[in-house]
C-alpha cells in the first residue's frame, strides 16, 4: 500500500534535485531522505508544557509504578506529543514493563527548562504541595533521578544533598536553593 501523500513527497523530491542539480543522484536521494527524518524528528518533539506535566502527575495519583503502556497512555491523555514522551523514555532508559511514574516526570521536567536550576524549579511546581514544599525524602529521590542520568552529577549527590539537608519533614525550593550543596550541583 502506498502512503497517501507519496505524490507530494515526490513533488517536493523533485524540485530538490532540480534546484541543486546533484551529480549523484542517488546519493542525493538518500541524503535528503535522511534530513527529512532528522527534521521530522526535531518537529515533533515538543517539550512538554508545566500544565502538561502536572496534568500526567494528577492522573496518575499516587501511584508508585505503572505499566510503560500506561505511562504513554496518561501522558497522551493530557496532550503530551508522542514523541516527547518517546525522548523521555530514550533519556531515562527505561525499558518496557514497569516504570516508576515520578521518574519519567522528570524526565519531561528536563526537558522543560533551560539547565538544573529550571529543572528544580519546575520540579517543585509538579510535586510540590499547595505550599510548594516537597518531603525530604521525595526531593532527594527526585534529584537522585536527575543525578542519575547528568554525568556532570557526582555519584555521590544524592547521599550529599541528603546529609546536608539534616532532618526536616519538608523542602521549599527557597530552602533547596540555599543548600549549598544543591547549589553547588545545579550551577
Amino acid at each position: 500500500m502506498l502512503p497517501q501523500d507519496l505524490p507530494e513527497v515526490l513533488k517536493n523530491f523533485t524540485k530538490e534535485v532540480i534546484r541543486h542539480d546533484p551529480e549523484d543522484v542517488l546519493q542525493f536521494s538518500a541524503l535528503y531522505d535522511n534530513l527529512a527524518q532528522v527534521s521530522q524528528t526535531l518537529e515533533e518533539v515538543v517539550p512538554p508544557t508545566l500544565e502538561q506535566v502536572r496534568a500526567v502527575h494528577a492522573h496518575l495519583g499516587g501511584v508508585s509504578m505503572t505499566q510503560t503502556e500506561a505511562m504513554r497512555a496518561a501522558c497522551a491523555d493530557t496532550g503530551v506529543p508522542a514523541a516527547t514522551v518517546e525522548k523521555a523514555f530514550q533519556l531515562g532508559a527505561f525499558g518496557g514493563g514497569l516504570v516508576e511514574p515520578h521518574e519519567v516526570l522528570v524526565m519531561l521536567v528536563a526537558m522543560m527548562g533551560d539547565g538544573r536550576k529550571s529543572a528544580l524549579e519546575a520540579n517543585f511546581q509538579v510535586f510540590g504541595d499547595a505550599e510548594g514544599q516537597i518531603d525530604t525524602v521525595d526531593f532527594v529521590r527526585l534529584f537522585g533521578y536527575i543525578a542519575a542520568k547528568d554525568p556532570e552529577i557526582p555519584a555521590s549527590a544524592k547521599e550529599e544533598i541528603s546529609g546536608s539537608l539534616g532532618i526536616v519533614e519538608k523542602v521549599t525550593l527557597d530552602a533547596a536553593l540555599a543548600n549549598e550543596k544543591v547549589k553547588a550541583l545545579i550551577a
